[in-house]
């Protein structure tokens, strides 16, 4: 039996005029000695993105990237702000002193935001699917308001880690690309 381990998340990425919110799980373990968003070289996020945006092919440096997609009105988040886990993956995460962002206060004050979509949980087997659908019960009148008021959910697209070994790029491409069609 492992040892309790909180982990603090990030807080978001992006300003205030953002239309498109990509949500996350948890940062890995990787991502969080690094400080950056899908720091993990087998995520594919980055590339996905950068490809749908018309960009040059990475590395870019983290500074670049966070400006290409704030100036593409992206912002990125997590559905947790802190986490007991231990390990990097989503299906260690222990839900009892887990805590989730208060996503919807700031969507209620970002009314700029038309598109809300996870990265990952496409498959109903998978422990992302897992946590998306306990934070979706846990906010699910607030996912109405905000649907009522115009902003689209875009559940469980593809995950672009690289666990999700199924996926190509390219279909993660394909996959990913309604969410920029605002």
């Amino acid at each position: 039996m492992g040892r309790e381990k909180i982990q603090e998340g990030f807080p978001l990425l992006g300003n205030d005029d953002a239309e498109i919110l990509i949500l996350g799980t948890f940062p890995g373990e990787e991502s969080l000695e690094k400080g950056e968003y899908y720091a993990n070289s087998t995520n594919r996020f980055w590339k996905v993105i950068l490809t749908l945006l018309g960009e040059k092919a990475e590395p870019f440096d983290y500074e670049v990237k966070k400006e290409i997609l704030k100036k593409n009105k992206i912002a990125l988040w997590d559905i947790y702000e802190k986490v007991d886990r231990d390990g990097s993956t989503d299906k260690n995460i222990k839900q009892k002193k887990s805590k989730f962002n208060d996503v919807f206060s700031w969507l209620k004050t970002h009314t700029s935001v038309k598109i809300v979509a996870f990265n990952g949980g496409k498959s109903k087997n998978s422990s992302t699917f897992k946590k998306f659908r306990k934070f979706e019960a846990e906010y699910s009148e607030q996912i109405k308001y905000a649907e009522k008021q115009g902003v689209k959910f875009k559940k469980y697209l593809p995950s672009t880690s690289g666990a999700n070994a199924k996926s190509k790029l390219s279909d993660l491409i394909l996959a990913w690309g309604d969410i920029l069609k605002k």
